[in-house]
């Protein structure tokens, strides 16, 4: 990610433009990158309209991680 992030530089080419993926779909909004990581916000289309706030990327990492594991189980997801 941090790659991608740096070729990019300031602008990205096209942050609306979501793809549905095979598990899930995540729309993830980096708003800064400090400290050696990034920060921001984590939203799941169509399944809850919660936004959920991120402080690095293991957290990131977390957080798609239990999102899944919860919809695998066939669980609560908000």
């Amino acid at each position: 990610m941090e790659a991608m992030m740096d070729e990019a530089g300031e602008q990205l080419s096209d942050p609306r433009h979501l793809e549905q993926g095979k598990l899930c779909t995540a729309a993830v909004c980096v708003y800064a990158r400090q400290h050696a990581s990034i920060q921001g916000e984590a939203q799941f289309p169509g399944v809850s309209p919660e936004t959920v706030y991120f402080k690095s990327a293991l957290e990131l990492l977390c957080l798609l991680r239990d999102y899944l594991e919860q919809r695998a189980k066939g669980g609560d997801t908000t």
